[in-house]
């Protein structure tokens, strides 16, 4: 490398090698930017979608036959949502949603008469050694007839916090059932 006041000559390997650490910090600033501006769909802001999240804690309901979405945020430390029988594991990392989509195909009731097992369940569980509280980051996942899911669905309080507010307040709303998540708690 040549260097005076006002010109630098590279080599050839050296001007590849300025060129590829220009984009990689390119690319981590662009991924810095995502992370802070993150839109879900449609220009729905993060604080938008988590607006009408039904807080749900034991066990969560989920209709067989139809395409579900997961989008799992952390707050604290990485925690691994993993549904061993659906053979389905996403890392969540705090301040980035990840998300993924499956189609349960069976029952929970079928699969216990599959398996002569009354007591089998679906589970989700944290499979990251996150903390003090790991061995308690479970909950069952009853897949079950559409009926079945919106009659438990109505049945659970909206979880609502006032933008601006450090209050959360649990109470019934009416909302789009079309666009519901629902927020598994881990």
């Amino acid at each position: 490398m040549l260097e005076s006041e006002d010109v630098i000559i590279l080599t050839q390997a050296a001007f590849e090698a300025k060129e590829d650490k220009l984009y990689r910090l390119m690319r981590h600033r662009q991924r810095i930017r995502e992370i802070r501006n993150f839109d879900f769909d449609g220009e729905l802001t993060a604080w938008e979608s988590g607006i009408d999240d039904q807080i749900v804690k034991g066990e969560f309901h989920l209709p067989v036959g139809r395409e579900v979405e997961f989008i799992f945020r952390s707050r604290d430390v990485i925690h691994s949502a993993y549904m061993p029988h659906f053979r389905a594991q996403m890392n969540t990392v705090p301040g980035v949603p990840t998300r993924f989509k499956m189609t349960p195909t069976i029952t929970t009731d079928s699969m216990r008469m599959v398996l002569d097992n009354p007591d089998f369940n679906y589970i989700l569980l944290c499979n990251k050694v996150c903390g003090a509280a790991h061995f308690n980051m479970q909950m069952n996942i009853v897949i079950e007839s559409q009926e079945s899911y919106d009659a438990w669905l109505s049945e659970q309080g909206e979880f609502i916090v006032k933008e601006g507010s450090e209050d959360p307040e649990m109470e019934k709303a009416s909302t789009n059932k079309e666009s519901q998540t629902i927020t598994a708690s881990l």
